[in-house]
């Protein structure tokens, strides 16, 4: 037990108060939870007798109060809370309750010393008894004897108890050490704990005491002493509160616990940033607190996991540092392993140079009014600026020496980051649209010296759903070798140089050449489609069949794919976001759909080959043109509700201007190359199907083997077009033979819409007539029809009797597989020999121009109406 008292001259002259234990002199186990807890208030006069008169009077009561105490409430369910006593005077007569007390006592007041004590006492009960019995049970082990402890006794003289309700301490919070603590409402004579926020493994406590003025119960100061000092783990920083005293020494622990760490999670990413935010912002920084902070960020750079998610918060951090820091003589320079800063106060025409830069050495850095020579990065910031500036406006340079702060935005338009960044900026103000431009000088980090792509870009924060990327706006490259570009801007952030770092490069020339077939390619077969639909749609004769609808929606398709991508460039240069996104869209949905009608093409042919016995499928056409342009609306969909940012401007390797598509390589290569890759091999199954076909039907007919070889070839060649064959050139444009396959792919794709139109409609004969009939006029248009009717008859008629002769050579003619490759030639008009040939069991593939054996068991169709929607075997 704890005692504090005043000294005997106090005491005995100003009836001091003598309070002893703030905590009960004993503790008592209660394994019942039935155990009910109560305090009462004993209020009692004692008198201390055979107090030697050179004993010390303090000592002695503390003593003897102490152990009387203890010997009354030992062993019972009561325990002491505090007692608190004061003098009364020696000679008071009121004290004795006897005459054999008060001569006892005159006896002895001649040879000791007596002193009378008031005395407050507060006890706790553990005791389902009712108050009544409990308060009868205090004064009965009160008043039970004398304590007598020779030659010193305590004479009780009254004694008064009553019940006491002290409530409880309130919920409340405490600060230690920058740590917040709360603590939550506690019962009376209870201790609370709580975890210690640096050290997960000792307690705080904090204990609620009764108090000895009003007695209710009240909060003692928190212990702390397990949990002193800074936490030992980066998470533990959090309940750190920062103030102007402690923030270097919090600082220097932020920085050690960085150092230790391996590699850090993003929370652990988030306290370091918040706290050493939280540092920076108390107000001035010295230059040591400034260069600790920029030490922290330096260290956390190659541990973070999720470094993208940080880039733009490290980079406004340090540039926060640059504005708090103090400038004694107006310059100052900040350096660290990977960051550094130069500030001004004043504005002057200045270059800031970093001519040397290595982790582990000090690196070189001058800020002068004439150019410095060779350097790293190099930034000059033009006279007219000083329109720009006020008086409080402080100049900021800032050096980033690790570059993969930002290269999670390289792949994206397969340009990688090829220098260093530097930056400037004039206080919290956003300067743009200078006249005079700011003059950037970076090194390359990889010489160019086969004369790749260079591109002048800066660091916008706002990119990316302000995750922040490169963005070439307002930039423009003035000079570049193999060792150096200069860049010019018309703004002040975060500049640095991006170069295609491809392992196979096209040459300007080359990337010239295939730009001006692209472009001539898209326009010709725009044309071309355009002239092939408005025929289709002209003549109803000739958009009666399925082959031929699906023939016009494939025209569609690339027809659109075509004006979207010759108005992509035009329409990126706007520079408008909303616009831009559009275009991306567009562009994405039209080459889905184009690719999806080639497929749906092979699934047609298909089951004009394959699908020989009775089938019937409703609304067919109806299906189609739901997967057809149904589907890639889908996908599209998809993706710009996963990530709008996944559409946008892209810088183009070959050009300044941005182009509008894909920004995302994962996105592109799922939705676009993963989807080509399906109908591409799908195509190319059928493809070889019907090559196969070909050639056992030229194997029965040798007298003509170099007719159906021409046919055959004709027919190769029609299919491959029609079914994008051509698109897989892109497989092959890697390694030495890149480029030539960068040209077959740029010719041939380019031109698919013209080769359409010659294979479909100049060499097709049905169309052919059809715009001989409708299109010509004169005598040139009825001779030509009636020839090639008479002829079609006769042609028809001995074909027919040819037939007949050779029962078991039965020809049988698919209109599904000839509308396949979109040679459904007589579907072209109700003439004499198309109603012969509704009638005849056999005629010949007038695409191919070879018979098909029924007898061979090959697949067929019979001719239909044209009305007719189901596909089934004769």
């Amino acid at each position: 037990m704890s005692t504090v008292i005043s000294d005997s001259k106090s005491s005995r002259n100003n009836k001091d108060t003598f309070v002893s234990s703030s905590k009960p002199l004993k503790s008592l186990s209660h394994d019942s939870a039935t155990d009910y807890v109560t305090f009462y208030i004993i209020r009692i006069i004692i008198t201390v007798l055979g107090v030697k008169e050179d004993d010390s009077v303090t000592k002695i009561i503390s003593r003897l109060t102490e152990k009387w105490i203890n010997n009354t409430f030992m062993n019972t369910e009561f325990a002491v809370v505090y007692f608190l006593a004061s003098e009364e005077s020696s000679d008071s007569q009121k004290m004795w309750r006897t005459e054999e007390l008060k001569a006892y006592v005159q006896s002895e007041i001649k040879k000791y010393s007596i002193v009378n004590i008031r005395s407050k006492v507060v006890v706790q009960a553990h005791s389902s008894e009712t108050e009544d019995k409990l308060i009868t049970r205090i004064e009965q082990l009160l008043n039970r004897t004398s304590y007598k402890v020779d030659p010193s006794s305590i004479i009780l003289q009254s004694i008064n108890v009553t019940h006491l309700d002290p409530e409880f301490c309130p919920q409340s919070t405490t600060v230690s050490e920058q740590k917040y603590y709360d603590w939550p409402q506690t019962n009376a004579t209870e201790t609370a704990q709580q975890t210690c926020k640096n050290k997960m493994n000792r307690l705080a406590t904090r204990y609620c005491n009764i108090s000895i003025i009003n007695d209710r119960s009240e909060w003692e100061s928190p212990n702390m002493e397990d949990c002193k000092g800074l936490p030992d783990d980066i998470l533990g920083l959090k309940d750190v509160h920062v103030t102007s005293e402690d923030a270097e020494d919090i600082a220097k622990h932020i920085l050690n616990l960085t150092k230790m760490a391996a590699n850090l999670t993003k929370e652990e990413t988030e306290v370091i940033l918040n706290k050493t935010s939280e540092i920076v912002n108390i107000g001035n920084l010295n230059t040591s607190l400034a260069e600790t902070t920029l030490e922290i960020l330096s260290a956390l750079l190659p541990k973070i996991l999720e470094l993208p998610k940080f880039t733009n918060q490290i980079l406004k951090l340090v540039e926060e540092v640059g504005q708090k820091v103090y400038l004694p003589g107006g310059k100052a320079i900040l350096k660290s392993s990977k960051l550094l800063l130069a500030l001004m106060a004043e504005f002057e025409e200045m270059y800031f140079c970093v001519t040397s830069y290595h982790e582990d050495k000090n690196p070189e850095i001058f800020l002068e009014k004439l150019p410095c020579g060779q350097a790293l990065a190099r930034v000059f910031l033009p006279g007219s600026l000083q329109t720009h500036i006020n008086q409080s406006s402080r100049i900021q340079f800032n050096f980033v020496g690790y570059t993969s702060l930002f290269k999670h935005e390289e792949n994206r338009n397969k340009l990688a980051l090829n220098s260093y960044v530097a930056g400037a900026s004039i206080g919290n103000s956003k300067i743009v649209n200078l006249k005079e431009p700011v003059t950037i000088t970076l090194k390359h980090e990889i010489e160019n010296k086969d004369n790749r792509t260079i591109k002048c870009v800066f660091w916008d924060f706002k990119m990316n759903e302000n995750l922040g990327g490169w963005n070439s706006s307002g930039c423009k490259m003035a000079y570049t070798d193999v060792n150096y570009t200069t860049c010019q801007c018309d703004h002040l952030t975060h500049f640095g140089v991006l170069m295609d770092l491809s392992r196979t490069k096209i040459d300007a020339v080359n990337d010239y050449i295939l730009t001006i077939i692209t472009y001539i390619g898209c326009g010709t077969s725009s044309i071309f489609l355009g002239v092939a639909l408005v025929i289709y749609i002209a003549f109803d004769q000739l958009r009666r069949d399925y082959p031929s609808k699906i023939l016009m929606n494939l025209s569609m398709a690339l027809l659109m794919l075509n004006l979207v991508f010759l108005l992509d460039t035009w329409l990126s240069s706007l520079q408008n976001d909303a616009l831009c996104l559009s275009i991306a869209l567009l562009l994405h949905y039209f080459l889905l759909a184009s690719f999806t009608w080639m497929g749906l093409e092979a699934v047609h042919m298909y089951f004009a080959l394959v699908k020989v016995f009775n089938v019937y499928i409703s609304k067919y056409m109806l299906k189609f043109c739901f997967i057809g342009w149904g589907v890639p609306a889908i996908i599209v969909v998809i993706v710009v509700s996963i990530k709008r940012d996944f559409y946008g401007s892209a810088l183009n390797p070959s050009s300044d201007i941005p182009f509008c598509w894909i920004r995302e390589d994962t996105v592109f290569y799922i939705s676009v190359v993963g989807y080509f890759c399906i109908i591409f091999l799908t195509n190319m199954a059928m493809f070889i199907i019907v090559l196969l076909q070909i050639n056992s039907v030229k194997s029965m007919n040798e007298k003509n083997q170099k007719e159906g070889f021409l046919h055959g070839l004709k027919s190769s060649a029609s299919l491959t077009f029609l079914l994008g064959l051509t698109w897989g050139f892109a497989f092959f444009a890697w390694g030495p033979v890149k480029v030539a396959f960068f040209y077959l792919f740029s010719i041939f794709n380019t031109l698919q819409g013209f080769f359409i139109f010659l294979f479909h409609c100049l060499m097709k004969e049905n169309v052919r007539k059809q715009c001989q009939i409708h299109l010509c006029c004169g005598r040139f248009s009825q001779f030509n029809y009636s020839e090639w009717n008479k002829k079609s008859i006769i042609g028809e008629s001995q074909q027919n009797n040819s037939t007949h002769k050779i029962s078991t050579e039965t020809f049988v003619r698919t209109k599904s597989l000839q509308s396949s490759n979109t040679c459904s030639t007589f579907n072209g008009s109700h003439s004499e020999n198309d109603r012969i040939l509704k009638n005849d069991e056999s005629y010949t593939n007038p695409c191919w121009g070879l018979p098909i054996k029924q007898t061979l068991g090959l697949p067929s169709i019979r001719r239909m109406a044209p009305t007719a929607t189901e596909i089934h075997k004769p």
